[in-house]
């Protein structure tokens, strides 16, 4: 199981684009990445599910404690393009009407523009998980 995650400034936050599988074994990893990107660039996340393959309760759980945890820091947290599979875990789940989803959007402000003179990616990061 992989988990592909890569951080990049942007608007008056970061977007963050998710690949792979995340689950309960690659959950601790989406989890640190959020907390890396919330101390570098402020309480505003965009994160990019396009690339998503997988996802289960404990990737769910990251995206909820995420959510709360930056609408009470005055920031946002914006859920971008997930896939239709990613969608309907999420609809199931009860948080389409709770979470911002928005497809299409490449930024934290739903914009779909780079920052001037910022790089395309500040940091990637790639996990396998070992099988139990």
């Amino acid at each position: 199981m992989d988990l592909q995650i890569c951080v990049t400034p942007a608007d008056s936050g970061a977007v963050m684009r998710v690949g792979g599988e995340l689950d309960s074994a690659t959950a601790p990893q989406l989890q640190e990445a959020v907390t890396g990107a919330v101390q570098a660039f402020g309480p505003r996340l965009a994160v990019d599910l396009a690339g998503l393959t997988f996802l289960d309760c404990s990737g769910i759980g990251i995206l909820v404690k995420a959510h709360r945890e930056l609408d009470q820091a005055g920031g946002h947290l914006r859920v971008l393009n997930p896939t239709r599979l990613v969608r309907r875990v999420i609809d199931l789940c009860g948080l389409g009407d709770h979470l911002d989803i928005s497809n299409g959007a490449s930024s934290v402000d739903g914009r779909q523009r780079a920052e001037p003179g910022v790089p395309d990616v500040l940091a990637c990061s790639s996990a396998t998980a070992q099988s139990e």
